[in-house]
């Protein structure tokens, strides 16, 4: 017996939130403007969102003017990365002795 299984898909996020994208690169594949283009983005024949520039992917979420239910979602390509990672934490000295001692008496 074979089971057919249909799979439809309405739009593809190529590109997650802060990814790093190049011009030309793909960030979302759709059937209508789910999401709209933003700064720095490009859209397609075919509705497919591109990245114009160098930069990172931001999502962004904006209310229309008299419309009870009226948002759109842009996706832009911004120049600096808008979350970078965190610097790796370096502990106070006195907490580093305070623990060596504490190590050092339970032994």
């Amino acid at each position: 017996m074979i089971i057919l299984y249909f799979c439809l898909i309405k739009y593809i996020i190529l590109l997650l939130l802060r990814e790093h994208v190049i011009p030309g690169n793909i960030i979302v594949r759709q059937r209508g403007t789910k999401f709209h283009p933003g700064l720095n983005v490009g859209i397609g024949r075919d509705h497919t969102i591109y990245a114009l520039i160098e930069g990172w992917v931001t999502f962004s979420k904006i209310r229309l003017q008299g419309r009870a239910h009226g948002y759109r979602k842009f996706i832009n390509v911004s120049l600096t990365n808008p979350n970078p990672m965190p610097k790796k934490l370096v502990a106070p000295e006195d907490v580093v002795e305070s623990v060596l001692s504490q190590q050092s008496a339970r032994s």
